[in-house]
């Protein structure tokens, strides 16, 4: 939209609000122009349907495609200092506010076996998490997490119909196209937390939660050459010298096997658990990799910060009879945080 015109505007803009952060809508192709780019704070694409999912499906050739375009976008913002949000979404269908585009599923369409939310992990696992980049705060877009008319959004449903290609048309797959579709719950969210959790190591380079023989490969490819995708140019910090060499290879010897705690389990009470009695203690196993723990607890989710300790115990004290507990568990170690799942317990009703 400002390829040919508002520099005026976007010059104004700033010189108003001089610490705006200030993202272009810009990959909508292959071979992206630096020019473009150079206006911007960072480039992304709000339109994934016309070029990838509209054309190839919820398939991996789509995938490739996807992570082909975001190595061209962001090799050509990255030369003029701009960096890529790279863009993802679960899936699409429009059909219930207009035609004319054929749907896209959330699952595997070239793979039987494929379930609900394995097109979403995949792309955020394989493609789009690796291509996180620091010169855009390492950033990434969910497109659109909140439209439901286009069937884009992540945020959670609460209905309890299970799976189905059906659907309450004249023809009974009219919108659904005989696809399915399935009540998930808050499976897209848990995908998100799951696959991001690894952001915050610019040594784990394909962001795998480990610093191990895969990131030594990506590094050796590299090495005395400009970086590649993802980039092993991780000294100086935040985008390196600009060449892979023993700078690198040191900070990467460093944090050799390092990785975030697993993540807590095994709480007790169970999770969603009733007639707890109101002097119980709070437990869970005790995780790999942790040095301490951060405790959560309340009547609302996920609770109250109530500290960090060593032990995988905890004493609530008192609590109230029929009454909805929340509780979460941070486990922490030197390397990151790994955030828990809420887990809830209702403590025992009085005799009527």
């Amino acid at each position: 939209y400002f390829r040919t015109t508002g520099d005026e505007e976007l010059a104004e803009l700033r010189a108003t609000y001089p610490y705006l952060y200030i993202v272009g809508d810009e990959i909508y192709d292959w071979h992206y122009n630096s020019n473009n780019a150079a206006k911007w704070d960072a480039v992304t694409a709000h339109d994934m349907y016309t070029r990838l999912l509209g054309v190839y499906g919820a398939t991996h050739q789509a995938l490739e495609r996807l992570e082909e375009l975001l190595d061209d976008g962001k090799t050509a913002a990255n030369k003029v200092g701009v960096g890529l949000i790279p863009f993802c979404a679960p899936g699409y269908n429009d059909r219930g506010v207009r035609e004319g585009h054929t749907g896209v599923p959330r699952y595997f369409e070239d793979d039987p076996l494929s379930k609900e939310g394995d097109f979403f992990r995949s792309m955020l696992r394989d493609v789009v998490v690796p291509k996180v980049d620091p010169l855009a705060e390492k950033m990434l877009m969910v497109v659109t997490f909140n439209e439901w008319h286009e069937d884009t959004q992540i945020e959670p449903t609460m209905g309890t119909a299970g799976t189905t290609d059906e659907d309450d048309s004249d023809t009974g797959d009219y919108y659904t196209e005989g696809d399915y579709y399935t009540d998930y719950g808050h499976l897209y969210l848990e995908i998100l937390r799951q696959e991001t959790r690894c952001f915050e190591c610019n040594i784990d380079f394909n962001h795998d939660c480990i610093v191990n023989f895969k990131d030594y490969s990506i590094l050796a490819e590299q090495w005395l050459q400009p970086p590649g995708l993802p980039s092993a140019d991780i000294w100086p910090p935040i985008t390196g010298d600009g060449i892979v060499d023993s700078n690198d290879l040191y900070i990467l010897i460093n944090a050799w096997l390092t990785s975030p705690p697993s993540q807590a389990s095994g709480p007790v009470p169970f999770n969603g658990a009733s007639y707890i009695d109101t002097n119980e203690d709070l437990s869970w196993s005790a995780a790999s990799g942790v040095t301490s723990y951060d405790v959560y607890f309340g009547t609302n989710s996920p609770g109250e910060f109530r500290g960090n300790q060593v032990s995988n115990e905890y004493d609530p004290g008192t609590l109230e009879i029929a009454e909805t507990y929340y509780w979460r568990i941070d486990t922490v170690n030197g390397y990151g945080k790994t955030t828990g799942e809420v887990w809830s317990f209702m403590t025992f009703l009085p005799p009527p």
